[in-house]
């Protein structure tokens, strides 16, 4: 085999397309003949030299930024450990929140109805003072109608006003 031959061989074995007795022809050229030896090395630390310049390195936070990434993150469960206390605080916000508009909107509702006492002040007022006498009536006027008007109007409420407008029918007013 001359040198020539032997450098056309070199090229297909450094690209992987020389056959098995191209292969073994070439070896036993390269160690006849040292030129040819010493082109092989330099043709090979040259490829290499090549493919490592071609070969993209990361850069310093792309390698920081994988090795983060790499690291566990917490589950679900280490998170909900972790949001436990805020979580409890929400909740009793919540229940107290809820507990607050319920008693609110359930809570019984009495009717504005005038006391006895009232009642008793009304017609014990003096007969000088019209007025005075006039205001208490259309108080107690204005009572019985919002006592009808409310939802907790029942038979002891109809009770009550039917006494009170016969207190103040005896003692001789006319409304």
């Amino acid at each position: 085999m001359n040198c020539e031959r032997a450098n056309e061989l070199m090229v297909l074995e450094l690209y992987g397309e020389a056959g098995a007795a191209d292969a073994a022809e070439l070896k036993s050229h390269l160690a006849a003949c040292a030129a040819c030896r010493q082109a092989a090395e330099a043709t090979r630390a040259a490829l290499e030299e090549f493919r490592r310049e071609l070969a993209p390195q990361p850069s310093r936070e792309a390698v920081e930024r994988i090795l983060e990434a790499a690291q566990p993150r917490p589950g679900i469960l280490e998170l909900l450990r972790r949001l436990r206390p805020a979580l409890l605080q929400a909740a009793a916000v919540v229940v107290i929140a809820l507990g607050i508009s319920f008693t609110i909107k359930f809570w019984p509702q009495r009717p504005a109805v005038p006391t006895p006492t009232a009642v008793a002040s009304a017609t014990e007022a003096s007969p000088d003072s019209d007025s005075a006498w006039s205001a208490n009536i259309e108080s107690v006027v204005e009572r019985i109608r919002l006592a009808k008007a409310g939802a907790g109007f029942d038979a002891s409420l109809d009770y009550r006003i039917a006494s009170l407008h016969d207190t103040l029918t005896s003692s001789g007013s006319d409304w």
